[in-house]
């Protein structure tokens, strides 16, 4: 089975935000500015939100994070269907 490797275009300083107290991780796969994005959000429990067109690419495969040692997401793989 292939992957693809989508990098999470935000940058580190501006992918972690605080929302109600809680610690958000964003992935964008198109932009590096979040501030673009007017729509972000999060699917399943994970905390983390996702813009819409990145979330598209990966909502119907299995699909896996890499973080780093901050539990921020460097970038997500998905298999190829």
């Amino acid at each position: 089975m292939s992957t693809i490797i989508h990098k999470n275009l935000i940058p580190k300083d501006k992918r972690i935000i605080l929302h109600d107290n809680k610690a958000l991780n964003l992935i964008s796969f198109h932009t590096s500015d979040p501030t673009t994005i007017n729509d972000w959000f999060q699917r399943g429990k994970k905390p983390i939100l996702w813009d819409p067109k990145s979330w598209e690419l990966v909502q119907h495969t299995k699909w896996k994070l890499h973080t780093d040692k901050d539990s921020s997401v460097i970038s997500v793989e998905a298999c190829v269907l």
